[in-house]
């Protein structure tokens, strides 16, 4: 695919050399087709140069170890809240305080540019931290020994680990925080949980997304 250009000029230039020396031979009708062909070929190798720069940027996009949760939609109201299910646990308190803590680990919440911002750290059983969220820009490490995949859209964020168990799943609508995790204190005492999950609350399958996370980004289960 990354030749296309090369090879369409040429293509273009041999084109060119043969209408040079044949034009005056060829039909009329035959006139329209020789000049019609290259300008099917030339949208034809930009559509291939569209798709390709696209599909380079999607698989960049999920390699990355980083990534920004952005709500969908704005919320007016003041408070954020942690949503668990059909149940929904307001935060009033001073958002420089933690809203809770997990396994010894603080989760943070407060309200900026009409969404919720979540600030919250995940560890595996030998206290390693495996997945960060700090006012909503997420960090999870590329290639470490218990986080086997990561799957996210621009609002939801979802992280299994090598035994496809889900580590954490987090989604920002508005006001609302939806977050589920499985972590364990700094010196690997646990599990501690925090849920329930997002795809048992939304019935979907094992997890909430569909993995590979290369085979299948930003796809959920259905």
């Amino acid at each position: 695919m990354r030749y296309l250009p090369i090879v369409f000029t040429l293509v273009a230039g041999i084109f060119g050399l043969l209408w040079g020396v044949y034009k005056d031979i060829l039909s009329p009708k035959l006139k329209r087709w020789v000049v019609l062909l290259p300008c099917l070929a030339i949208i034809g190798v930009a559509v291939a140069q569209w798709q390709l720069a696209k599909y380079d940027e999607q698989r960049t996009k999920y390699q990355s170890e980083t990534g920004i949760l952005r709500s969908r939609s704005k919320s007016t109201k003041k408070n954020p809240s942690i949503q668990l299910c059909g149940s929904e646990l307001l935060w009033a308190g001073d958002q420089d305080k933690p809203a809770y803590t997990v396994g010894g680990d603080n989760i943070y919440l407060r309200m900026q540019d009409g969404e919720a911002k979540l600030s919250m750290i995940v560890r595996n059983e030998h206290g390693v931290v495996v997945s960060t969220i700090t006012n909503n820009v997420w960090f999870v490490p590329k290639a470490t020994e218990r986080v086997l995949d990561k799957n996210f859209t621009d609002d939801t964020l979802e992280v299994v680990d090598s035994r496809k168990k889900i580590v954490l799943q987090v989604q920002i609508i508005g006001e609302k925080v939806r977050l589920a995790e499985t972590t364990y204190s700094a010196n690997g005492d646990g599990p501690f949980s925090f849920g329930p999950f997002l795809n048992e609350c939304d019935r979907l399958g094992e997890t909430l997304f569909k993995y590979p996370s290369s085979t299948f980004p930003g796809e959920l289960n259905k």
